[in-house]
């Protein structure tokens, strides 16, 4: 931010020196003629006045303009068709005299030579005429070089404005440096990092509003926690008797099954309790063998898709394929997508589970002979339209989305719901 602030400050300050140096340098230029115009008119006016009073001798009119000394100047003077000449005019001069008419002084340029021409015609004599030339051309190198002094000197202004601009700059970008470094502290789970406001008004606003506003999530955070670890802790107590109540079960198979369940709910309640104890980290601190995680809950699903004689088919990539989420993500990933067909889809109905390696990627897809999902927001937390919670398919998309992955819903080649969950493989 400072390189643009000191950039609009140069560029800025360069667009008011051209507005400023070219009416100065035509100032100058108009300054200086006018200043040798007045010089050209006193000569050609005290050589008219000579001319007047000794105009019948032409040897005294020159002796009387020697005298004179004339600065810088040449002169010319015609009478009665004959010329007497001081210095050494040219041809332009004679024309420039010619043209005199009795107005007064004339100006006009004779190449660097600024010509001055005054009629004598008032003296009576036809063809009488006085021109002072100027030479012009070492005050043009002289002013030239002024005005290149003056111009480098003012170039030098956009370099202090550069200068001074990025100090001013300081006073805007740190404030907003320390803000954006609060703000990803904040991104990477730290709810006390706040800053103090400092710099403009603005900005003292912002970070005033940038720490209430962290203050208020530290709380709903806070809240959150304390409410998800009572609701955990609640829980159990009723899930420690249901396990209890399976071992009094005579069907070891289904006590078994209950067991499990019971199991698997547990663990979920310590995962969110972890995760309200400490919710921005710890999400991959393990690779898993996703082979072996999806091998495992199909057999644990096996039972119930047999009651509901469901044709079924596993399909595993045969070899193990590592991901950066921990097993209970995975669990829960491959858990929600077998319920949501149990869910959705009537018994009976085919489910066909596979995993695919494909590059970088591994891609788990479950697919069924059911109805299909037609609206593709399904994944999106609490959409479902069939009296579900519609949190399984979210949980799905958050986990996927967590590891650097992405969620299709598609139709299966029998019409049904196609749900791909890719992972990049570690």
């Amino acid at each position: 931010m400072r390189s643009r602030i000191a950039l609009l400050a140069s560029v800025s300050t360069a667009l008011c020196l051209i507005l400023f140096a070219l009416p100065f340098v035509a100032y100058l230029r108009s300054s200086y003629i006018s200043d040798v115009d007045k010089l050209a008119d006193v000569n050609v006016q005290m050589i008219a006045s000579i001319a007047e009073e000794r105009s019948a001798k032409v040897p005294e009119l020159l002796n009387a303009l020697e005298k004179e000394q004339v600065p810088e100047a040449q002169a010319l003077v015609s009478l009665n068709r004959g010329a007497a000449v001081f210095g050494d005019p040219s041809r332009c001069l004679i024309d420039r005299g010619a043209e005199a008419d009795d107005r007064g002084t004339s100006f006009s340029w004779c190449g660097p030579l600024r010509v001055a021409a005054r009629s004598l015609a008032p003296a009576g004599e036809p063809d009488s005429w006085a021109v002072v030339a100027i030479d012009t051309s070492g005050q043009w190198d002289s002013l030239f070089h002024t005005t290149m002094i003056t111009l480098g000197a003012l170039l030098a202004l956009p370099a202090v404005a550069v200068v001074i601009a990025k100090r001013l700059g300081r006073s805007i970008t740190r404030p907003v440096d320390r803000l954006v470094g609060a703000a990803r502290r904040v991104s990477r789970g730290d709810l006390g990092a706040r800053v103090t406001p400092s710099g403009p008004k603005e900005l003292r606003v912002l970070g005033k509003s940038f720490n209430e506003l962290v203050g208020r999530i530290e709380i709903l955070m806070k809240a959150e926690r304390e409410s998800a670890a009572d609701l955990s802790h609640g829980l159990r107590t009723p899930l420690t008797a249901l396990a209890l109540q399976a071992e009094t079960l005579k069907h070891r198979h289904e006590a078994e099954m209950i067991r499990s369940s019971v199991t698997r709910v547990q663990e979920v309640l310590d995962q969110i309790i972890d995760q309200s104890r400490n919710p921005a980290g710890g999400q991959f601190e393990r690779l898993t063998d996703i082979d072996a995680i999806i091998t495992d809950r199909f057999f644990f699903w096996w039972t119930m898709l047999e009651d509901e004689k469901r044709p079924c088919e596993l399909k595993r990539a045969g070899r193990a394929v590592f991901v950066a989420l921990p097993p209970r993500d995975l669990i829960a990933v491959i858990d929600n997508l077998i319920d949501n067909v149990i869910t959705h889809t009537p018994p009976g109905t085919a489910l066909d589970v596979s995993l695919t390696v494909t590059g970088p990627s591994v891609t788990l897809t479950v697919e069924d002979d059911g109805p299909g999902i037609r609206d593709h927001r399904a994944v999106e937390r609490g959409r479902s339209g069939r009296g579900s919670s519609g949190l399984g398919l979210d949980i799905v998309r958050s986990t996927a989305l967590r590891a650097g992955g992405d969620v299709a819903i598609e139709r299966s080649a029998s019409g049904g719901a196609r749900i791909a969950v890719s992972f990049p493989t570690c």
